[in-house]
């Protein structure tokens, strides 16, 4: 080889070199911060002002450059074109995900959360004004407001996954959603949370659906119940049954609401034990006919929403963990519990009664004996719907209750009826001895189903069977 070609040759080893150097000291700088990936060009990073790792690796002309991720390589390539390993990573990228997933329904999320797939969108018009959240421009700013907004969502949408918009801590409204997330109908399983654009961000979620969600999708939007899943089936089929025989299209909310109320304490047994998973929902409550305070209520939910009623469910206590629900009759809320009004879990003085005592009241008398969290529920202020204030069956004082039943008993009425009175107490007034001294002298029976020596916001129920 001549003089000239081993010069040329040199000279084209030197220029090899130095573009393996100059590639070998690229850096890709990492900020971590909240969850976020950004990824920093090099020259840039003389202006980062947080503390960053950098990594260099040596190269040689006999070693090949190892990366960690087609993004990396990328990057040290020179490459404009942002290379990713899963929608989930570029979902992280492109959209400051805060959670990132590795199950394959975790990865749809992602996919469709860097696709910007909006879920299903409804028409302001029809959606209420005090649900807020649905649409960037009036985002959730409180929990309460976010937990209604996924309510609205479930209740009126057959997605699994959707879009709530949020001013407030995402994450943190996100956790106690499920918590209090105010139906039994599923539970909130997935999250991706974005950056803030104008002081909001967009909190895409998935539902976990189970059985009472199943059947009522399948009763409101038509869609097929999961071939392999027979207590859905089964509890469909309770469901279509038992609306079929207790309601009719001329109800009002409130004869659906009593309807379902007084089957559920007629047919179902509340159990003394709750250690069965069955026990605790609306299949125990509908299909074997026996159940504990949230197959109850979940049982209670299911059918009112599927008849058009607004009912959630509320968690709390009273004296224990316990269920109950919320019903919205003209705007206003009410408490129930149905659980309570039973019976069968309450006991009786002579025979068993259907009671009404928590058939929509309001916080002043649910709080005599039931604990929640009001920040996460809506406020029930009305009595407008009581059972006993509908039906003239609520007295100020024992004389206006002494002066009905002695009309009761002036007409000669065999009656079984349940009274609410408002100053009754059991150590001032004796029901015997009321009785006795309207004049009736035949066989009665009677049950105090609220026995409080003093109710301050509330009221005692009296129920009064004469043979």
């Amino acid at each position: 080889m001549d003089l000239k070609k081993k010069i040329m040759i040199a000279a084209v080893s030197l220029v090899v070199l130095a573009m393996v150097i100059f590639t070998a000291y690229q850096v890709i700088v990492y900020v971590k911060g909240s969850g976020d990936t950004d990824y920093i060009a090099a020259e840039d990073t003389a202006e980062q002002e947080d503390s960053a790792t950098v990594e260099e690796t040596e190269a040689s002309d006999d070693t090949e450059q190892e990366y960690s991720s087609p993004a990396e390589m990328a990057k040290a390539m020179g490459s404009t074109e942002q290379l990713y390993s899963s929608p989930a990573e570029e979902a992280a990228a492109l959209y400051g995900s805060e959670q990132i997933y590795s199950s394959p329904a975790e990865e749809a999320a992602a996919e469709a959360f860097a696709e910007g797939n909006a879920g299903p969108v409804f028409n302001p018009k029809d959606v209420p004004d005090d649900i807020h959240g649905l649409f960037a421009d009036d985002p959730a700013t409180t929990e309460l407001e976010f937990i209604q907004a996924v309510n609205y969502y479930i209740k009126n949408s057959d997605e699994d996954m959707f879009d709530i918009y949020s001013s407030g801590p995402g994450e943190e409204f996100v956790l106690n959603a499920n918590e209090n997330i105010g139906t039994n109908m599923g539970y909130l399983e997935q999250y991706l949370i974005s950056e803030e654009t104008s002081g909001v961000q967009t909190v895409k979620l998935i539902l976990h659906r189970n059985d009472e969600a199943y059947v009522y999708r399948h009763r409101v939007f038509g869609v097929p119940l999961p071939e392999e899943n027979s207590e859905a089936a089964e509890l469909d089929k309770a469901v279509e049954k038992i609306m079929g025989d207790i309601l009719t299209p001329q109800m009002s909310d409130y004869q659906i609401e009593l309807a379902v109320h007084d089957f559920l304490i007629e047919k179902c047994h509340y159990s003394k034990s709750d250690d069965a998973p069955v026990l605790h929902s609306a299949y125990g409550a509908l299909v074997n006919r026996n159940a504990v305070c949230q197959g109850y209520a979940s049982a209670f939910e299911l059918i009112l929403n599927i008849a058009g009623v607004d009912c959630i469910f509320v968690t709390g206590t009273s004296g224990m963990q316990h269920g109950w629900n919320m019903v919205n009759l003209g705007g206003a809320w009410h408490h129930v519990d149905v659980t309570w009004d039973d019976p069968s879990n309450t006991g009786g003085n002579g025979y068993d009664m259907t009671s009404h005592t928590f058939f929509n009241v309001s916080d002043d008398v649910m709080d005599d004996d039931h604990i929640w969290d009001e920040e996460f529920y809506p406020e029930c202020n009305s009595m407008r719907e009581n059972y006993y204030y509908k039906n003239g069956l609520l007295f100020e004082d024992i004389s206006e209750f002494e002066r009905y039943l002695g009309e009761v008993v002036d007409a000669g009425n065999k009656a079984d009826v349940e009274y609410a009175v408002m100053d009754y107490e059991y150590n001032r007034y004796d029901i015997q001895s009321i009785v006795g001294g309207l004049g009736y002298y035949g066989s009665y029976a009677y049950r105090i189903t609220r026995d409080y020596d003093n109710v301050v916001d509330g009221y005692n129920v009296i129920r009064i069977k004469l043979n």
